[in-house]
């Protein structure tokens, strides 16, 4: 049942409940939403600089994860509460930047329209959410270029200009751009070369990965009327409430500190460069999170809970991206290592049973025994007992009192 003292995202786990939906997928679904629907209209205050709460959330899983069944689950709610700074389904570079600065196409529009706005722009922020349930259908061309302008946008502030065609240019005031996006490992490698994945765009990224359910349900339930109404009423006061500046308690800010100063990196390379852009996007989490309760001002607890759901997105980001990115084996690599993860505690294959499952994508056995001997060595898997196992790395040290678990479900921690 919706409660009105309840946040925003612990209502929509509760709303979205009955479904073979991942619960992590339905989080990070309504994270990525908020994030988009607050638009400019709050923020923090970080040096001379101002901090949004726009994301770039990109769901990764295997087919049948039902990503999509999040991302359109979310964005029907924000259609119900009216909001409208949908991209399209799937554009180009150059109509994209048309849109978000409000410009129609050449013959579409008003030629001094054109002028006055694509060239001189207009003070008005210019918004867009990219709801992609299949991320890489989403760009028409290009798009490697393409994102690359996403990953300068994240944090753009004042006008941008870019020329598009024939010379053109269009000038955007205050672009704000949130994304929620879906897709599985072996689309996204198939898709972008393995060096991107620690430049520019991605290094923003939060790359959430969850595993299906194993959830049979034959009639998924569906929310009656007045939960959605419930939900819709709870975004309109956060949009209401939530303008301006927010503020830290005296706590709240010196355990940012404490987070900052104490964090480790996530123990995988490719993940260097989000490094650099982890505390921004804690700040950001921070922000929603205080939003979630139609708050303006910041708690410690506030900042305890956008931690977890970070660290705890964190821990699975190797995982989402799979062996993206490492090496020439890769993708039969990730291959193996979602089969191993697929078996159940005590039922894990020897040598021989995994070379009746791979034996088609190998020439040969010592082709498949080489690689198992490279994935002991890298400490991907571990022999026990002559059966092979998914190797378990260490956590992280987490320093006292910025975790507190009991914000995720039993389901989310697993």
């Amino acid at each position: 049942m919706i409660k009105e003292e309840a946040d925003f995202f612990s209502n929509f786990l509760t709303y979205t409940r009955g479904t073979e939906v991942p619960a992590f997928f339905y989080r990070w679904a309504a994270i990525g939403g908020l994030g988009a629907w607050l638009g400019k209209d709050v923020y923090v205050k970080f040096g001379s600089q101002k901090i949004y709460a726009n994301l770039y959330v990109l769901l990764l899983g295997e087919p049948g994860t039902k990503k999509s069944t999040a991302i359109k689950t979310m964005k029907k709610l924000m259609k119900g509460a009216y909001y409208s700074h949908f991209a399209a389904e799937k554009t180009s570079k150059e109509k994209f930047l048309l849109d978000l600065s409000g410009v129609e196409e050449e013959g579409e529009g008003d030629a001094d329209t054109f002028l006055n706005v694509g060239i001189h722009g207009d003070d008005e922020a210019r918004e867009v959410f990219i709801a992609a349930d299949e991320f890489t259908d989403f760009f028409g061309n290009n798009i490697l270029d393409f994102v690359s302008l996403l990953g300068v946008l994240w944090d753009w502030e004042g006008p941008y200009e870019n020329k598009i065609k024939n010379g053109q240019s269009v000038k955007i005031s205050d672009p704000f751009v949130s994304i929620l996006g879906g897709t599985t490992p072996t689309t996204f490698s198939n898709t972008f070369p393995q060096e991107i994945i620690g430049q520019g765009f991605f290094s923003r990224v939060l790359a959430i990965h969850s595993k299906p359910t194993g959830k049979r349900i034959t009639w998924p339930h569906e929310p009656p009327d007045s939960e959605t109404d419930a939900m819709l009423e709870q975004l309109r006061k956060i949009k209401s409430h939530c303008v301006g500046q927010m503020t830290f308690t005296p706590e709240a800010y010196a355990l940012v500190d404490t987070i900052y100063q104490n964090w480790s990196e996530i123990n995988d390379t490719r993940f260097l460069s989000y490094s650099n852009r982890r505390h921004t996007n804690f700040l950001k989490m921070i922000l929603l999170h205080t939003a979630a309760r139609c708050s303006m001002e910041i708690t410690a607890e506030d900042v305890v809970y956008a931690n977890t759901i970070l660290h705890h997105a964190e821990a699975a980001m190797p995982k989402a991206y799979g062996e993206f990115g490492h090496s020439r084996n890769s993708a039969l690599t990730h291959k193996l290592l979602q089969h191993l993860d697929t078996i159940k505690d005590g039922e894990y294959p020897d040598i021989m049973d995994l070379w009746g499952v791979f034996i088609s994508d190998f020439e040969r056995f010592e082709m498949f025994t080489s690689l198992i001997q490279s994935m002991v060595q890298a400490e991907k898997i571990q022999l026990v007992n002559k059966k092979i196992l998914p190797k378990l790395k260490p956590v992280s040290p987490v320093y006292s009192g910025t975790l507190n678990y009991a914000h995720l479900t039993k389901e989310e921690i697993g």
